[in-house]
């Protein structure tokens, strides 16, 4: 078996993020990510995809609990199952989200659970930990060794101890769990009991027989009672139940002389009446709708129509329409042509202007295009910017010729030289100190307040002997031990407050269980078993005194009246009184064990007593050591917090001073070096010649020096600029002179397009041209809308009208030939009217017509149906005729009704029969006449009455003898103690069951482990030697079992045959062995079972980078054999496992992410 994908879809962190694990030769999947990427999520969602999840999971702080969700792939062998693990009751589900049974992963698991495959195919930290502790445990042999290695189990040792433990303390001779002792002491009291009571006299079998015979007699009494009982209830039931049998006798006989009956169904007259009124009613309907018919076909075929003006009627519409639409076209015609030839005549006169033509033909041949007139208006609307930009050039070069001469001359005029290059050096470093002597005196003040803030700190401390020097000498532990060494002290004091708590709290149960004992003493008369002993001893004494003539008749009848009276008395109330005996030894019992309690308690705060005084004289004594007199263990952290603060403000005050000092000496050296430098620039120093003044001097010289090289860099930028502005401008007025004749040369080819090479430059002769061609053009785009859209269309329309009125006189009227177009429409169109109208007559006759006959169906159609509803009526009555069903129906009404009331009377008799079939009662009925049963009844009630006062008598008696036997039986004393016998010996049986289990668990679990390590130590110590070698880089060579020891034990052989006991081995190798162990384990099982994923979670954190290597080359030979889940926050391993395992499949965890 192998996960071969994980799908967090909601679980923990994650939300739809899939871990795939891809299959191959070595299938090993690392995952690396740093602390809270989900390693121990994604550990923990394998185990629960495979066996489920927790009731409350703590992986819901993001998703709800009801929403948690996983989603896997298993593999194993050639199935593969995809499923979905949720937190529903049924959790299983396919990838449809349908409910699964857990048996769906049952073939793959086989016997794997959730306890065998976290403890031994997942393996943590902690677990490699306590697996290399148990190793060095002496109570583990070899075999156990070998066995919680491959098992996982790290505590059977400590379960084998347990079993043992039980099984000794089960018949243990001391001790609060000895089950045995205690039996074995309830059965000798019940059996002493038993002993006791026994009485062996004739008395007692006297009174014994005496209450024999009264039960016998009670018992044969109340039988003779109930058979006189059994006779009043027969005689009382046929009393009751004669009439009514022989009702059901007559009813029964009518029955059987009608002999057979045709059945219907219920309700059969009433669909017999139903259906006969509607044949009726279909049939009047019928004939009256045949008659309908008939009328509506006579008037139908009396109407005629003109059906060839119908079939004409859209031409006839159509020639309408064109007439109503063009009803003026034959007067506009000739006036649109008129306008037509006035827009001409004022074209040709604009064109003859220009040269362009005299007729219509010439004028659009000659007339320019359109894209050459808006080049002529372009080339006139640009010739102004042309020539303004021009002119712009030239007063814009002599402008910039002006400004470089002027600049030039500013130029040669200013001084070139700029400050000393020393004496800038020299003020920059001085002027930090300019106001030296302020900063001076803080830095003072600041040292001078660091020193007694020092002095005082270590005032603070209350131990005027301690000097700096000594307190940085003592040797003093470390706040961690302190808080280590209180919290131990805590934990005594605790317990000891504890155990005083508990101890007063033992008394005052104790001292309220003891008050409720007195209570219910006097409250309570208990009578104990020794009393009523005493008691019946001194009766018989008595007795034994007047029978021997020792006692007189008259001094000893008054006394053996009195002892007997008291034995009985006490009897009486030692049988009332068994559940108050108890409730006082349970009071005492309580009362005993917590005064037990108590005294352990008291032992406890003794104990922890002593512990804190040990406590407090080994504090004191270390104090003294440490030079700490009489220091309070609970202030010592305080007072190592201020010993901390007051070497932390003489480290402050010592700093301070060095700052000060340092400040000092930077300040005289800035000074020496600017008046040095002041003074080889030849600058005069007059009045103070401190640093203040040494530095006004030099920023003034400085300054002064900066203005003029800064007046001179400007300068020259500007002379830079404008002699750059002056080759520009240059150039743009050659640019603009060149652009000027190129749109001369572009005017003139224009014009010569536009046929208008007369114009010359004459620009105003030319606007009007342009003008012109518009005036032209406009008109013309008139003229042939104006042929286009109305006259041509009007001449169109026209030859439409007539052609259509052509074609219908044709068809139609010939007579109408060679009339206007509207004349022939107003003729043929009252006629179409005329025949719209009879078509409209003949179509309402046919729709009347076509509704008579569906009417007339539709009644026929009803007709039919009523005779068929009766058709199985009839079939069952064998009848053709509905009339005739009638007789029949009422017959077989007459049946159901004697029916009905046979089964009443039937059902009557059994509710009152007592449960005895019909038969019987026939038969009780029969010998039981019903003209006796009155008598009978009062008779056997008198005899029952006469039973009753008999029976009272026998009762009386029976319990006269029950009390006199029970007073010389002991009560129920022999039952209580046979039965406590019993209770015994049943609690002795089941301790001795319970021995022999726990002694059989013991010596079958060391069994199996003896058995495990004599078939497995063997190939699998060989190849745990290999697998140890590798991991400790051959620092052991083998693994050997030294059988010479008692008992034998594992031992490590270094290369040069030195052998290491494992207790001799580091913790960190004794790790690395446990998992050599695991390792081979896993890999022996792989080759002889069905493999299972090995889930390692971060085993090297205590390995170094080699030992790290070796553990992953380990688990990657595993991966060989099964598949093997590494998850890991190491990433420096990362690159190690990129270089050593290219073909592993490496997962990297992020906050957000998984990246593969």
């Amino acid at each position: 078996m192998r996960l071969a994908e994980l799908d967090l879809l909601a679980y923990g962190k994650f939300t739809d993020t899939k871990l795939p694990f891809p299959k191959a030769e070595h299938d090993f999947h690392i995952v690396i990510g740093p602390n809270e990427a989900g390693k121990s999520t994604v550990r923990r969602a394998i185990t629960e995809l495979l066996f489920g999840m927790e009731v409350r999971s703590p992986l819901g702080f993001k998703h709800a609990q009801s929403d948690l969700r996983l989603a896997g792939v298993l593999e194993g062998g050639p199935s593969r199952l995809a499923f979905i693990r949720t937190k529903q009751q049924k959790s299983l589900r396919s990838m449809s989200d349908e409910v699964l049974q857990e048996s769906y992963l049952a073939g793959t698991l086989g016997a794997l659970t959730q306890e065998t495959f976290e403890e031994l195919h997942c393996l943590d930290h902690g677990r490699l930990l306590r697996g290399g502790q148990g190793i060095v445990d002496p109570k583990n042999s070899v075999s156990q060794i070998l066995f919680q290695a491959a098992s996982g189990l790290e505590d059977f040792a400590v379960i084998r101890e347990a079993l043992g433990e039980r099984a000794s303390a089960l018949f243990a001779k001391t001790g609060k769990n000895n089950r045995f002792a205690k039996a074995s002491e309830k059965f000798t009291s019940a059996h002493r009991t038993l002993r006791e009571v026994q009485v062996r006299t004739k008395v007692w079998v006297d009174t014994r027989e005496a209450l024999q015979a009264a039960e016998d007699a009670l018992e044969s009494e109340r039988d003779r009672r109930r058979a006189l009982e059994l006779q009043r209830t027969a005689w009382d039931r046929a009393r009751r139940l004669a009439h009514l049998i022989s009702a059901l006798d007559q009813l029964q006989a009518e029955d059987a002389q009608r002999g057979e009956v045709t059945v219907f169904a219920p309700g059969a007259r009433e669909v017999l009446e139903s259906g006969i009124e509607q044949i009726n009613a279909a049939s009047a309907t019928h004939l009256t709708r045949e008659e309908d018919a008939i009328r509506a076909q006579t008037a139908f075929d009396g109407i005629d129509t003109n059906e060839d003006i119908l079939q004409e009627s859209a031409l006839i519409t159509r020639l309408g329409a064109l007439c109503g639409l063009h009803p003026n076209h034959a007067r506009d015609l000739p006036l649109r042509r008129a306008e037509v030839n006035a827009w001409l005549a004022d074209i040709i006169e604009r064109s003859e202007q220009f040269g362009w033509g005299v007729s219509e033909a010439e004028v659009r041949a000659s007339l320019p295009q359109d894209k050459v007139v808006r080049s002529i208006d372009a080339l006139l609307k640009s010739r102004g910017a042309y020539v303004a930009e021009e002119r712009a050039a030239r007063d814009t070069l002599a402008e910039r010729q002006t400004t470089v001469d002027t600049l030039k001359e500013k130029l040669a005029a200013s001084a070139s030289q700029g400050p000393d290059a020393l004496l800038v050096e020299s003020l920059e470093m001085a002027l930090p100190f300019k106001a030296s002597d302020a900063n001076l005196k803080a830095l003072a003040a600041a040292a001078q307040s660091a020193r007694t803030l020092a002095r005082n700190a270590l005032t603070s401390l209350g131990r005027p002997a301690l000097t700096e020097d000594l307190l940085r000498s003592l040797r003093l532990p470390s706040l961690e031990r302190v808080n280590a060494y209180r919290q131990g002290r805590q934990d005594v004091a605790q317990a000891l407050e504890l155990g005083r708590s508990l101890a007063t709290q033992s008394q005052t149960t104790a001292d309220g269980i003891a008050l409720s004992l007195k209570q219910f003493e006097r409250s309570h008369q208990v009578v104990t078993v020794a009393q009523v002993s005493d008691a019946r001893r001194d009766r018989d004494h008595h007795w034994a005194g007047i029978k021997a003539g020792s006692l007189s008749l008259t001094e000893g009848a008054p006394r053996l009246d009195t002892a007997i009276r008291l034995a009985d008395e006490l009897g009486d109330s030692r049988t009332r009184s068994e559940a108050d005996a108890a409730e006082v030894q349970a009071l005492r019992d309580q009362i005993e064990r917590a005064t037990q309690e108590q005294a352990r308690h008291d032992g406890v705060v003794e104990q922890k007593g002593i512990e804190l005084d040990a406590l407090d004289a080994r504090w004191r004594e270390t104090a003294a050591a440490m030079g700490l007199e009489g220091m309070e263990l609970d202030d010592l952290p305080e007072w190592l917090s201020l010993r901390d603060a007051a070497l932390r403000a003489a480290d402050t005050a010592e700093q301070k001073k060095g700052e000060c000092d340092d400040a000092q000496e930077a300040a005289r050296l800035a000074q020496e070096a600017l008046a040095q430098a002041v003074s080889a620039a030849g600058l005069v120093v007059t009045g103070a010649s401190g640093i203040a003044a040494l530095c006004a001097i030099a920023d003034n010289h400085v300054q002064a020096a900066n203005v003029n090289r800064t007046r001179r860099l400007d300068l020259q930028q500007q002379l830079e600029s404008a002699e750059t502005a002056l080759r520009v401008a240059t150039t743009a007025k050659e640019a603009k002179g060149q652009a000027l004749l190129e749109w001369n040369t572009k005017w003139e080819a224009t014009l010569a397009r536009a046929n208008l090479t007369g114009l010359g430059g004459d620009i105003g002769e030319a606007e009007a041209a342009i003008r012109a061609c518009e005036f032209i053009r406009q008109r013309m785009e008139r003229v042939d809308t104006m042929r286009l859209e109305r006259i041509e269309t009007m001449e169109a329309d026209l030859r439409t009208m007539q052609e259509a009125a052509a074609t219908l006189t044709e068809k139609m009227a010939p007579e109408l030939a060679g009339n206007a177009p509207e004349e022939v429409f107003g003729i043929l169109n009252a006629r179409l009217e005329e025949a719209k109208r009879g078509a409209d007559r003949k179509s309402h006759a046919q729709k009347y017509l076509d509704d008579a006959l569906r009417r007339r169906d539709d009644a026929n159609s009803d007709l039919l149906q009523a005779r068929r509803s009766l058709a199985p009526l009839l079939g069952i009555a064998g009848v053709d005729e509905p009339k005739l069903a009638l007789p029949l129906i009422e017959r077989w009404e007459t049946s159901n009704k004697q029916q009905a009331e046979i089964s009443r009377i039937q059902k009557e008799i059994d509710s009152h029969s007592d449960g005895l079939p019909l038969s019987k009662i026939r038969q009780e009925v029969a010998s039981h006449p019903a003209d006796q049963a009155a008598d009978q009844v009062l008779r056997l009630k008198d005899l029952l009455s006469d039973s009753d006062l008999k029976l009272t008598s026998l009762v009386t008696s029976q319990i006269q003898a029950r009390a006199a036997f029970d007073t010389i039986n002991g009560g129920d004393k022999a039952a209580v103690a046979e039965a406590e016998r019993h209770e015994a010996l049943a609690e002795m049986s089941e301790v001795s069951e319970e021995y022999l289990q726990l002694a059989t668990a013991g010596s079958l679990l060391k069994w199996a482990v003896d058995r495990y390590r004599d078939r497995k130590q063997g190939p699998l110590l060989d190849q745990a030697s290999e697998i140890f070698r590798d991991l400790t880089l051959g620092a052991f060579q083998k693994l050997r079992v030294d059988f010479e020891q008692t008992p034998p034990a594992l031992v490590a052989y270094r290369p040069n045959s030195l052998a290491v006991k494992v207790s001799g081995l580091s913790d960190g190798t004794r790790d690395q062995l446990f998992l050599a162990l695991r390792i081979a384990a896993l890999e022996l099982q792989s080759d002889q079972g069905t493999p299972v994923p090995f889930i390692a979670d971060d085993l090297f954190i205590n390995f170094d980078d080699r030992r790290s290597q070796a553990g992953l080359e380990a688990l990657f030979a595993l991966s060989a054999s099964t598949q093997v889940i590494f998850l890991s926050h190491q990433e420096h391993l990362l690159p190690v496992v990129q270089k050593l395992f290219p073909q592993a499949n490496l997962l990297q965890l992020s906050a957000d992410e998984v990246a593969a």
